[in-house]
């Protein structure tokens, strides 16, 4: 899904920033994760709870599809940036 459809060098081309929180002491992210936000053109439009109550994978990628047909967009003309963030605290 990241970076799937990443084409560098086109201002006019929209992006897709997907960051997924962790629990703080996961630093190499392999745990599940806590949450998930979704960002298009560096607006926050989404943001999901953790995979067993939201499907969040399932969800995320179901938006970037709805999103690329809504816009009418090709396979190379939405970049797609996913984050990693070690940060959350029970």
């Amino acid at each position: 899904m990241c970076g799937t459809l990443l084409k560098k060098g086109r201002k006019d081309m929209d992006v897709i920033k997907i960051v997924t929180h962790y629990y703080k002491d996961d630093v190499e992210f392999i745990g599940d994760y806590c949450s998930k936000e979704i960002f298009v053109n560096e607006k926050k439009v989404w943001e999901l709870e953790d995979e067993y109550h939201s499907g969040g994978y399932a969800r995320v990628e179901g938006f970037i599809q709805g999103y690329k047909k809504a816009k009418g967009l090709k396979e190379n003309e939405l970049e797609i940036v996913c984050d990693n963030i070690a940060d959350y605290e029970e």
